[in-house]
C-alpha cells in the first residue's frame, strides 16, 4: 500500500489528536504502514509497553493480587501500538521498505513495509501535535524532514478547501481561478515536501531523539549482556543519544526476546535503582544529559549519574580502604592529585597491575613457606603446628585466585576449632598481664599524667615513626587497633599499648624477627614493669602460634581480603626502591617516603577497586556461597556498588585504569558495560589515546563505529575532518547526513587588532543570522579562551546597540552554564563546551589560545570540540595571523568576504 507524505501527516496528526483527548502518556514516536501476515497494519511505535500494571505491596513486601494500577496510558484504537524496544519495534525501525520474515508465538510471519515516520510528539500550539518529523518511502531513496507536521497539513487543507469549491463553481472564470489557485499551491507543496529543512536550534541542550537511526538501532541491539561495547563516532553521530537508548534497552521487558533471564537476573534489572550507573568526567556534561535520560525515564539523578572523581573517593571509604575515623589503612593523597601517578602508557598501567598481582601471590606464598619453615618441636601446640606444615607441603607456589581461596577455605574447616582454643588462651592470658600492669600504674597520678599527655598527642599523629607495613596487620590481628571512636578515652588507649607491648616482649624471647618501634621503646621507659612477667612464657607460645598459624585458619577474610592494604603498601615500597619507570617516581617517592607509606593517590583508589573488584568477582562466580555469606567491607560495598549496566560517556576523558575500575564494578551475574566517545574530543592529559588500551585489556569487548553526523553541514565537517587527520594522522571515517549546497553558510575569518571592530563585526553576523530565521535567535555560542573574560566581554558586546535595538541578550555562562531565556547568546570559556550544541558557534582571539603554550593537540582539540559544536554558522575572530601549528585551517576560512548574507 502506497501513502503519500500528506497522508502520513494526516495519519500521524489524527493519532496526536486521540493521544491529547484521552491525556496518553505513553505517546507514539513513530509510525508504519505494513502489510502484516498478509493484512494490513498501521502500526505505531511507543516507548514502552502498551500496558504496564504495578500492584501495591503489603507491609512485608508481598504484591496485593487485587491492588493492580495501570501507570501508563496508551491509545490502543487507532492502529496497533509496539515498544520500540521490542523485536519487532527493532525490524519497523531498521526497515522502511522490503519483506521481512518474523516470528510471532504462532510460528514465522511475513512482513511487507511500505514506510515509516519517526518524530517527537508534542503539546505545544505552535508546533501543532509533532516535530521533527522523519519521513521513509518504501522506493525512494530520498529522507524528508519537516520541523513541524502544521506547514504540511496547512498546504493540504488549502488545496482540499479550493477542490470543495471547484465542485461546487458555477463559472468558466471562477472555475479557472481555482485550478491555478489549486495547481499554485500543489507546486508550493511539492516544493516544500522536497526541499531539505534544517531545523533551527535554540537550546544548548542535547536534542531528544526518541527513535534511532536504522545502524544506531542495530548497535543498540547487539552484543547483549556480552562485555564491553565501545560506541566511536565524531561530532554529532548520536553515540551518547545512542549510550542512553542501550541503557534504558537493555533492562526493558522486551529484553527477555533477547535474552533468557533468571529469576535473580530479573530482580537485579528490573529494578533501577540496582540495574544501571552512568559516568561522566565531570559535572557539566552529566548536568546535560540528565534531561534526555529523564525523558527516557531512567531515574538521572545523583545516585545513578556520577561524576567519577568524585564518587571514587566515596568509593575508597565504602570499601573501608580510607578511614578518616581511624585514618587507616590509607588517608587520600591530595597534594598533587592533578598529576598522574602511574605513567600514561598503557604498557605501563598493564606492568603495573601484572606486578601487583604476581606480589599479591609471591606475598601469600612467602607466608605459606614460613610457615613450613619454622621449628614447632618446643610448643606445647606442636601437634596442630605439625599437622599444619604437612597439609601445606606442595602448596608453597599458588598462582590461582581459585586454589588459593579453596586452601584458606580447608585449612579453616579442618584447623578452626583447635585454632580458636589457643586463640582464646592467649585472649585470657593477655588481658590478665596487661590489665594487672595497668591497675598498677592507675595508682600513679603522675604517671597517668604523663602517660595520657603522650598518648593523647600519637592518636592525633596517627603516623608511627618507623612503624613497618606488617606491624599494621598483626595489630589487626592480635587485637591491638582502636574501634571507631572521635573522643580520646586515656584507659582504653593504655590497655591497647599495654597489650601490644606484653605480646612483643613475650615473642621477642621465640621470634627474633620481633621488634620494638620507637613510640614502644619510648613507652617502656616509662612502663619499667612490662619488661619482665611471669606469665610470658605462656603468653609467648599462644602469641606465637596466633602470629604465624592461626592467621591462614582465619579463612578468605583474613587471608584473601585483609591482607591487602598491608600487600599494596610493600609493593608500591617495592616499586619505588626499584625504581620503575612505570610510575611518576617523584610522587611515588613522597608517597613512600615524606607521607609514610599512609596515602594512597587517586589513580592507586582506581587500582585497588579494580584488584579487589576482581577478586569479589572471581569469588561470587566460583564459590557464591561463600560471597553470599562473607562479611568484609569489600564484599558488602562491591555487592553493593556493582551493577549490571554500566554507561561511561565521553570515555576518552578517562585514564585507562580508571575505565578499568569502573568496569570492575560490572555485576557477576550479569553485566554489560558500555562506552562512548571521539578519541579527538579527549580534553584530559591523562585520557586514552586509542579504544585498543583499553580492548586489550578487557578482551570480551567490541567497538562499533558511528559514521554519520547529523549535526554539522558538510562544509563545516571538512573542517573537523581536517583537523581529526592532522592531529591523528589518520583519516576521519564520518560523513554529514546533510547533502553538500553551494548556498551552505561557509566558515568566515576577520582579523584585525582593533577590539571594536571584531566585537561590531561579531554583532552584524549575528543580527544576519537573526534575519536568517525569520527574526528568531536560534542557538549562539562565543567561545573565549578563559573563563575570567567572559563577563566582561558579555557585558562590551551585550552593549552594542544593534543587538539591544532587537531584543538580542548576551550572557557570561560560568562554568559552563545553559540555563537562561532562549532569546541570548551565550558565551563559555573553552575549556566547558563538552556535550553542548548550537546552530553557530564564535572564536573570539584565537590568538589568546595560540599564546598560551598549550600541550601538543590541545589547541587543535579546543579548535575541534569548539567547531564541532555548531551545524551551519562558524565565525574566527584575532589579531594577528594563526600559528604554524593550525595554519592549515586558513583555506576552509573565508577572510575577505565577511558576510553571510546573500549566500
Amino acid at each position: 500500500m502506497k501513502e503519500k507524505i500528506e497522508d502520513i501527516a494526516k495519519n500521524v496528526a489524527r493519532h496526536r489528536e486521540l493521544e491529547l483527548a484521552i491525556e496518553a502518556t505513553n505517546n507514539a514516536v513513530g509510525r508504519s504502514m505494513t502489510l502484516y501476515n498478509n493484512n494490513e497494519q498501521q502500526f505505531w511505535i511507543i516507548n514502552k509497553q502498551a500496558t504496564i500494571v504495578n500492584f501495591e505491596r503489603d507491609i512485608v513486601g508481598d504484591i496485593i493480587p487485587t491492588a493492580g494500577f495501570v501507570i501508563d496510558k496508551t491509545l490502543k484504537n487507532d492502529g496497533f501500538p509496539i515498544p520500540r524496544d521490542s523485536k519487532l519495534g527493532g525490524l519497523l525501525i531498521q526497515f522502511h521498505e522490503g519483506k521481512h520474515k518474523y516470528q510471532t508465538p504462532m510460528g514465522e510471519i511475513e512482513i511487507e513495509i511500505f514506510n515509516r515516520t519517526t518524530y517527537s510528539p508534542s503539546w505545544h500550539d505552535d508546533e501543532k501535535y509533532a516535530t521533527d518529523i522523519h519521513i521513509r518511502l518504501a522506493g525512494d531513496s530520498e529522507s524528508y524532514f519537516f520541523q513541524t507536521i502544521a506547514k504540511i497539513l496547512s498546504l493540504q487543507t488549502e488545496i482540499d478547501r479550493n477542490k470543495k469549491k471547484l465542485d461546487q463553481a458555477t463559472t468558466d472564470r471562477e472555475r479557472q481561478q481555482l485550478i491555478e489557485r489549486i495547481e499554485e499551491k500543489e507546486t508550493e507543496q511539492k516544493h516544500y515536501l522536497e526541499r531539505k529543512q534544517s531545523f533551527i536550534r535554540k537550546s544548548a541542550e542535547l536534542r531528544y531523539q526518541p527513535i534511532l537511526d536504522p545502524f544506531q538501532e542495530s548497535i543498540k541491539r547487539s552484543k547483549i549482556f556480552e562485555g564491553s561495547l565501545i560506541i566511536n563516532g565524531g561530532p554529532g553521530t548520536g553515540k551518547t543519544t545512542l549510550l542512553i537508548q542501550r541503557i534504558k534497552f537493555l533492562f526493558s521487558p522486551t529484553i527477555e526476546e533477547y535474552f533468557k533471564l533468571t529469576l535473580l537476573q530479573r530482580d537485579i534489572l528490573y529494578n533501577q535503582k540496582t540495574s544501571w550507573i552512568f559516568y561522566s568526567p565531570n559535572e557539566l556534561l552529566a548536568l546535560y544529559l540528565r534531561n534526555n535520560m529523564q525523558k527516557e525515564e531512567l531515574l538521572a539523578d545523583t545516585k545513578k549519574v556520577k561524576v567519577w572523581a568524585s564518587h571514587k573517593n566515596e568509593l575508597v571509604k565504602t570499601y573501608r580502604l580510607v578511614d578518616t575515623t581511624t585514618k587507616g589503612p590509607f588517608l587520600i593523597y591530595n597534594k598533587l592529585h592533578s598529576i598522574s601517578l602511574f605513567s600514561n602508557e598503557p604498557k605501563s598501567v598493564q606492568n603495573i597491575i601484572r606486578e601487583l598481582y604476581a606480589f599479591y601471590f609471591h606475598f601469600q606464598n612467602d607466608k605459606i613457606n614460613r610457615i613450613i619453615g619454622l621449628n614447632v618441636s618446643l610448643f606445647k601446640w606442636k601437634d596442630t603446628g605439625l599437622s599444619i606444615q604437612k597439609y601445606l607441603n606442595n602448596k608453597q607456589n599458588i598462582n590461582d585466585l581459585d586454589k588459593l581461596i579453596y586452601l584458606f577455605l580447608n585449612l579453616n574447616e579442618i584447623y578452626r576449632r583447635v585454632s580458636d582454643t589457643i586463640s582464646e588462651e592467649y585472649s585470657t592470658l593477655i588481658k590478665h598481664i596487661a590489665g594487672e600492669i595497668q591497675v598498677s600504674i592507675m595508682r600513679d597520678s603522675e604517671r597517668v599524667t604523663t602517660l595520657s599527655d603522650i598518648l593523647m598527642k600519637w592518636k592525633n599523629d596517627s603516623r608511627d615513626a618507623d612503624e613497618d607495613d606488617d606491624s599494621e596487620i598483626e595489630s589487626e590481628y592480635f587485637d591491638e587497633k582502636k574501634g571507631e571512636q572521635t573522643s580520646f578515652d586515656f584507659e582504653g588507649e593504655l590497655f591497647i599499648k599495654l597489650k601490644s607491648l606484653c605480646r612483643k616482649q613475650a615473642l621477642k624471647k621465640l621470634d627474633i624477627n620481633t621488634r620494638l618501634n620507637r613510640r614502644d621503646k619510648d613507652l617502656l621507659q616509662l612502663l619499667p614493669e612490662v619488661e619482665q612477667h611471669s606469665g610470658y612464657d605462656s603468653l609467648g607460645q599462644t602469641a606465637y602460634f596466633k602470629k604465624f598459624f592461626e592467621r591462614i585458619t582465619k579463612g578468605i577474610a583474613a587471608n584473601i581480603f585483609r591482607e591487602i592494604p598491608v600487600i599494596y603498601k610493600k609493593f608500591r615500597r617495592e616499586q619505588f626502591e626499584s625504581n620503575s619507570k612505570d610510575w611518576n617516581i617523584n610522587v611515588l617517592e613522597e608517597l613512600v617516603k615524606d607521607d609514610k607509606n599512609s596515602r594512597i593517590h587517586s589513580d592507586e583508589q582506581a587500582l585497588l577497586l579494580y584488584f579487589i573488584n576482581g577478586i569479589c568477582s572471581q569469588l561470587a562466580k566460583t564459590n557464591k556461597n561463600q560471597y553470599e555469606n562473607l562479611n568484609h567491607p569489600y564484599i558488602k560495598a562491591f555487592k553493593e556498588h556493582c551493577k549490571p549496566i554500566i554507561g561511561i560517556d565521553e570515555a576518552t576523558d578517562f585514564a585507562l585504569i580508571d575505565l578499568l575500575a569502573i568496569t570492575s564494578f560490572k555485576h557477576p551475574d550479569i553485566s554489560s558495560v558500555i562506552l562512548s566517545g571521539d578519541l579527538m574530543q579527549r580534553m584530559t592529559f591523562n585520557g586514552i589515546n586509542s579504544w585498543e588500551e583499553y580492548s586489550n585489556i578487557v578482551t570480551d569487548t567490541e567497538k562499533k563505529n558511528l559514521e554519520i553526523s547529523y549535526r554539522q553541514s558538510p562544509t563545516l565537517l571538512a573542517l573537523a575532518k581536517a583537523i581529526y587527520e592532522k592531529s591523528t594522522g589518520i583519516q576521519a571515517n564520518y560523513r554529514s547526513y546533510i547533502k553538500k549546497d553551494e548556498l551552505e553558510p561557509e566558515p568566515l575569518m576577520f582579523v584585525s587588532q582593533n577590539e571594536d571592530d571584531k566585537l561590531n563585526w561579531m554583532a552584524d553576523r549575528i543580527l544576519e543570522i537573526y534575519k536568517t530565521y525569520e527574526d528568531s535567535i536560534p542557538s549562539i555560542a562565543i567561545f573565549l579562551p578563559t573563563e575570567d573574560l567572559l563577563g566582561n566581554f558579555a557585558k562590551k558586546l551585550g552593549r552594542i546597540n544593534a543587538l539591544a535595538d532587537v531584543g538580542i541578550h548576551v550572557k557570561a555562562c560560568r562554568n559552563g552554564e545553559v540555563l537562561g531565556d532562549e532569546n541570548t547568546v551565550r558565551v563559555f570559556s573553552i575549556d566547558t563546551i563538552k556535550g553542548l550544541e548550537f546552530e553557530a558557534v564564535f572564536f573570539y582571539n584565537i590568538d589568546d589560545l595560540q599564546n598560551q603554550n598549550l600541550i601538543k593537540d590541545l589547541l587543535l582539540k579546543y579548535l575541534y570540540v569548539g567547531l564541532s559544536r555548531a551545524t551551519f554558522y562558524l565565525g574566527l575572530t584575532m589579531s594577528g595571523e594563526l600559528s604554524n601549528d593550525i595554519a592549515f585551517i586558513a583555506s576552509y576560512f573565508n577572510r575577505t568576504k565577511n558576510t553571510w548574507m546573500n549566500l
